[in-house]
């Protein structure tokens, strides 16, 4: 699974960085700008983002992460 990640993550950068260069030289000839950064570059940044540590509780991530994708918790507390 880690080597069909790095496998799939390797072709995106090759395949972007490609596009970016053809992007760069069409925008070159056409007086137009391009893209500043390179994926790899953003997914790493927003990789960073991602890996900080959280000093929230449990129960608060819970709730923040349905209440962005629109989830209902239900609590059914169990007695064993």
């Amino acid at each position: 699974m880690y080597r069909e990640h790095i496998r799939d993550t390797s072709y995106k950068t090759y395949v972007t960085d490609a596009l970016r260069i053809i992007g760069e030289n069409t925008a070159k000839f056409g007086g137009g700008t391009s893209m500043t950064r390179r994926w790899a570059e953003v997914i790493e940044s927003q990789n960073r983002g991602l890996l900080a540590h959280d000093t929230r509780p449990p129960e608060e991530i819970i709730a923040d992460v349905a209440e962005k994708a629109g989830l209902i918790i239900n609590h059914h507390e169990q007695h064993i």
